[in-house]
């Protein structure tokens, strides 16, 4: 069976080199940039995941959830003034709605493994389609060198 997670995880390595150029694996900046990626990777996922959750089990319809979210983001960038901070916060928001849901016992947690897996296999194909010439792998990227120097154009060196 293929680990999506894991998978999604390599992609760190192509927006780590879109913002910062080629580093090497030790570099600092590197790392922070790959961490960062893996933090914003899981929560796209699992705010995606949960929001189509809560809208099937009829919590909210899509309109709600859409306005939900008009509503709430000049207030954020009001309360929240680094990127970083925003990414902590959601983090915790994230957290928090998960612990909730399987406590109460609207998810078990197979279920949110097996759908979570499903998020992420669907992420890394959004990248694939992002990203040309870049595919993660069970053993790292796989990189067509062609199709990902076009892809790269302009970005850092």
């Amino acid at each position: 069976m293929t680990d999506w997670i894991q998978r999604l995880g390599k992609w760190r390595v192509v927006f780590t080199g879109r913002l910062l150029g080629t580093r090497l694996i030790t570099d600092p900046q590197a790392r922070g940039a790959r961490d960062w990626s893996d933090k914003l990777n899981a929560l796209r996922v699992e705010g995606k995941m949960i929001s189509e959750l809560l809208i099937s089990q009829g919590i909210f319809t899509e309109e709600e959830f859409a306005a939900a979210i008009r509503a709430e983001s000049p207030a954020q960038a009001e309360a929240v003034h680094d990127i970083f901070e925003t990414t902590l916060l959601s983090r915790a928001q994230v957290n928090a709605i998960t612990f909730l849901l399987l406590e109460k016992g609207v998810i078990d947690q197979k279920s949110f493994v097996a759908r979570y897996q499903e998020e992420c296999r669907w992420l890394c194909e959004q990248y694939e389609r992002e990203f040309p010439g870049f595919r993660a792998t069970d053993t790292g990227m796989q990189i067509h060198a062609a199709l990902a120097a076009l892809t790269m154009k302009g970005w850092p060196h």
